[in-house]
């Protein structure tokens, strides 16, 4: 029976990712009203036990959200503000270390759609949503994150 909490916060994480993704191709903005309750759901889904302790959770909400900040800092304009929450907001959700594979499978599949416009022939100014990119590596995080730094760990340490 524990599982069924877990499955249900899936299923509503999954749900809110993919409307996230949605609208910031359709709009190029990722809405607070949607991604800071979010992140909010994802600690207090955490200090009840259903999800990672409430210290990787914080952990994970830092190092997704600093980590995000950084990259936009340096960017000048090439990542919003709402990709920063939504990173966060993750984090509080997978917990760290499990944040450390949604953002890397983020980045990878941000950069080969941009690798494959760039070959299709958009200049280097062409736009590129990166909400639905965070949140398929986001649902990756919650659901396979833990393994993935397990494995990881067994091979490569």
């Amino acid at each position: 029976m524990e599982r069924l909490p877990f499955l249900f916060a899936a299923l509503i994480y999954g749900g809110v990712l993919l409307r996230l993704a949605v609208v910031d191709v359709r709009t190029g903005y990722l809405p607070d009203r949607l991604v800071l309750p979010l992140g909010a759901l994802g600690l207090l889904l955490s200090a009840v036990g259903v999800l990672a302790p409430l210290a990787s959770s914080l952990a994970g909400a830092v190092f997704g959200g600093g980590l995000f900040l950084l990259v936009y800092r340096l960017s000048r304009g090439g990542m919003g503000g709402g990709d920063v929450k939504l990173a966060a907001a993750i984090g509080a959700w997978t917990g760290l270390p499990a944040v450390l594979p949604a953002l890397f499978a983020a980045f990878l599949l941000g950069s080969f759609a941009a690798l494959f416009l760039l070959c299709r022939g958009a200049g280097r100014r062409a736009t590129l949503p990166f909400g639905p990119f965070l949140a398929a590596g986001g649902l990756l995080g919650l659901l396979a994150g833990e393994r993935i730094v397990r494995l990881y760990c067994e091979v490569f340490l």
